[in-house]
């Protein structure tokens, strides 16, 4: 945890390799069940951050460190995700509510780790996350139509392909809001590598 929450300096310094090679972890045995996933994101995002940490000078290290191995393999095993920062954990296992009463909707999310920090990075992932939450309708919408294809409803059909339309309607207005603090330039060159 505190190692994660030093990233961004650690990246800007280059450092955070020593650091997490001096670092002594223990194995997920010490882990409730309920840690795994958040065990999983951090796991990952210090390996990403120590592979890709010097990508400027184009000195990717393709090894991680023994002090995160063991880590990362076992709580990959528990949450069945593979061993890399995949975009479950980027993403799905990476925001909180900022009210937790409010909806999952930007101005009520904040990103819980980050690379480098800034806003850029965080407005890029919370604008998947409140994709996601409005694209579930359509998942059940587009299930519920072909059920009534099936079964020859015409009416019902019609009824879930437009709600399936609305939630994409909606689904693309959360999309078209990622230039408001995602700037292209700095997501290409500094939030993507």
């Amino acid at each position: 945890e505190d190692l994660a929450a030093e990233m961004p300096e650690l990246l800007a310094a280059r450092q955070l390799r020593p650091k997490l090679e001096k670092l002594s972890l223990s194995d997920a045995k010490y882990l409730y069940p309920n840690e795994y996933e958040r065990a999983h994101m951090l796991a990952a995002f210090l390996v990403h951050g120590c592979i890709w940490e010097n990508w400027q000078d184009n000195r990717v290290i393709p090894a991680i460190p023994a002090s995160i191995a063991p880590l990362i393999v076992e709580v990959s095993k528990k949450t069945d995700h593979p061993p890399v920062l995949s975009y479950v954990s980027y993403a799905h296992h990476n925001w909180q509510r900022i009210d937790p009463k409010g909806p999952i909707a930007l101005g009520n999310l904040a990103l819980m780790q980050y690379f480098l920090g800034g806003l850029d990075e965080a407005w890029f992932t919370l604008v998947h996350v409140e994709i996601e939450a409005q694209a579930g309708r359509a998942v059940h919408a587009a299930v519920r139509a072909q059920e009534t294809v099936i079964d020859g409803d015409a009416k019902s059909c019609a009824q879930h392909l437009a709600v399936l339309q609305e939630a994409f309607a909606r689904v693309n207005a959360v999309f078209r809001r990622m230039p408001e603090r995602c700037d292209p330039y700095i997501y290409y060159n500094r939030v993507r590598p």
